[in-house]
Parts: structure tokens; C-alpha cells; sequence
């Protein structure tokens, strides 16, 4: 509903003092309007009674107004009718002629042209390694989620951290080295550069100069950047990676922070989503939750064939988990439809 404004009378307005002849006044100061009709008002002061003082073509007059206005907003208002008192309708939300319009600087720029439209997917993040994650199937889950956690922390989504606690010297200068920004620097300092020289050489630069000195971001790194944003937006990390020489992994992590309603009830928890094709099971998708209440699984297979031979072994791995010691929860298997 459009909030209705009552005109009370024409300046000069002070708590308690009638309005006078206020009235007439502003009858003949709005002679040619027509119900619906359209004018800027701006707001000068809010008076003792709590009405304002604001400004309508060009003349003073008190309003009664909402509180949350303030000296030198603008306003919209739509004549109502002269009769039995002027009455306004506030036509549009107050624009505050006092805050600046804020300008972002070449960073914030670089920024929003970067960042995802909404909607768009992020690109997975691809594991820079030259060779399979592993030689071979690991014969146990040790290696490989060893060989996990060190792609996921040298995949360049946490450059800027490392940097900062190379920096404090929690870090070695050479691990920082090895990540995707580092290795698109135009030259890699000795080993025996100073500190200032290696610092200088491992900075985010373009492979060619910008024109107009405008910060550009290099192109083999843009779905990179891409990942970082979702991830400082969503709490959410993809990654695809060979895991085994022919065998492409696609890894997501994500962070699910309950809502305030729910703080009391469950602590915060991390979701992985693997998806990928086993010789033998195919096209396979596994979730795993973790929270406070321990690891829920679930195991989708592409064929009725996998998920039954998954069935077959949920007690294995029910035991081996529990061997682990974390054991799970719920464990949970199914056939996905392909799209």
C-alpha cells in the first residue's frame, strides 16, 4: 500500500502553533493540479512536533512524514485531492541526496567483471598436476586421501592464504612455489633471491601489458578466480582431477552452516560429492555428510547391477569405516538415472 502523506500547512510551522491561513495558502500555490499529478519534494529539517519541513514547488510547507527520512532526502509525491485537506501520496522510496553514489576502485572492477552472472555454473577447477593423482587404485583409503588433501591445498584456491602465512613464516616459500599462480609468474627467482625478489615474483600478473595500466587477470587463471569467489560466496570448492591414470574424478566440497533457528540443534557440517567411473561399477556418485551426529553416506550407480553389488558389501564397508573410527551413521544405496 502506497503510504499517504497529509499536508498540514505552509511555513513557518513550530510545535504547537496552529497553521493559520496555511491551508489557503497552499491552495493557491498548487492552483493547475489534477489528482494523479507528479512533484519533487525535498526534505530541509524535521521540526519539534515531528512533522518536516519540506520544499514543493519551490515552497515551504510542514508534512507529516515517516520517521525514517532525513534532512536532504528527495521525494516523489502524487496529488490526492484538495478536499477536505491537502493530501499527498508518497509516489517512490527517498533517494538520499547526501550519500555519494559509491565508486569501486580498479580491484572492485576487476572483481565484478570476473564474478559469475546468477545462475551461471562455475567451471571446475582443474588439478594442475602433470601426472594421476596415483599410479594405481591405492590398497588403502590412508594414500589416497592423503593424495586428496595435498591436490585440494595446492590447487591455487588458497594461494592468497598461503602467501599470508608464508608471510608470518608458517610456510615454506616452496610450497607457494608450486601452485598454479606462482608457476604463471614471467621469470622464477634464484634460490638464492632475497625475500623482497621472490615475494615480487610470485604476484598474480598478465602474461602481456594491459592497456591503459588496468589490472588484468591472466586467462589460464580466470575459472580459478571464478572457484574463489563461489567459494568465499557459497562455502563450496570443485575440483576434476585425474585420480588414476584414465580415471577423471569431478570433487565437491562444500560447508553447510545451519540457520539461526537450527543453532542450538546442529553444529555446522561438510558435504563431499564424488562422481566418477570405476572399471568395474561404472558411473558411480557417492555423498558424504559429516556433522556431529557422525558420516552419513550415500552411494548412487548407474546400472542395477552396481547398486545391488554395492548392497551386497555395505556391511564391509559399514566395518571398515567403524575400524576407522568413524562410524557412519546411515549408509544409503541407490540407481541414479543418467541424464
Amino acid at each position: 500500500m502506497i503510504p499517504v502523506i497529509l499536508l498540514k500547512g505552509v511555513e513557518p510551522a513550530a510545535a504547537g502553533k496552529p497553521a493559520g491561513s496555511g491551508r489557503d495558502d497552499a491552495l493557491r500555490l498548487l492552483p493547475q493540479l489534477d489528482p494523479g499529478d507528479i512533484l519533487s519534494a525535498r526534505v530541509e529539517a524535521k521540526l519539534p512536533d515531528g512533522s518536516y519541513k519540506v520544499m514543493v514547488a519551490g515552497q515551504p510547507m510542514s508534512m507529516a512524514l515517516p520517521s525514517y527520512l532525513a534532512p536532504g532526502d528527495t521525494l516523489e509525491l502524487a496529488f490526492i485531492t484538495r478536499e477536505p485537506r491537502l493530501t499527498f501520496a508518497l509516489n517512490d522510496m527517498p533517494q538520499a541526496a547526501s550519500t555519494p553514489v559509491p565508486l569501486l576502485s580498479a580491484a572492485g572492477r576487476l572483481v565484478a567483471a570476473t564474478m559469475l552472472q546468477p545462475g551461471e555454473p562455475a567451471l571446475p577447477v582443474m588439478a594442475s598436476a602433470a601426472a594421476p593423482l596415483l599410479a594405481t587404485p591405492p590398497a588403502d583409503g590412508a594414500r589416497l586421501s592423503g593424495a586428496l588433501a595435498h591436490t585440494l591445498a595446492s590447487s591455487g584456491l588458497f594461494y592468497e592464504s598461503h602467501q599470508a602465512e608464508w608471510v608470518a613464516g608458517r610456510r615454506d616459500l616452496a610450497q607457494i612455489r608450486r601452485e598454479p599462480q606462482a608457476r604463471l609468474t614471467r621469470s622464477a627467482p634464484a634460490p638464492e633471491a632475497d625475500t623482497a625478489s621472490a615475494a615480487a615474483a610470485i604476484e598474480l600478473i598478465s602474461a602481456a601489458p594491459a592497456p591503459r595500466q588496468e589490472q588484468t587477470i591472466h586467462p589460464r587463471t580466470v575459472p580459478l578466480v571464478q572457484q574463489q569467489l563461489v567459494a568465499l560466496d557459497s562455502a563450496r570448492v570443485v575440483l576434476q582431477l585425474e585420480i588414476w591414470p584414465k580415471q577423471w574424478m569431478q570433487w565437491k566440497i562444500e560447508e553447510h552452516a545451519p540457520g539461526a533457528e537450527r543453532e542450538l540443534e546442529a553444529a555446522r557440517s561438510w558435504n563431499t560429492q564424488l562422481r566418477l567411473e570405476l572399471p568395474l561399477l561404472g558411473a558411480l556418485k557417492a555423498a558424504l555428510a559429516l556433522g556431529s551426529g557422525g558420516v552419513r553416506i550415500k552411494l548412487e550407480a548407474a546400472s542395477a547391477a552396481s547398486a545391488a553389488l554395492l548392497r551386497d558389501h555395505r556391511a564391509s564397508l559399514q566395518a571398515a569405516l567403524a575400524a576407522a573410527g568413524v562410524p557412519p551413521a546411515s549408509i544409503a544405496i541407490a540407481q541414479y538415472e543418467q541424464t
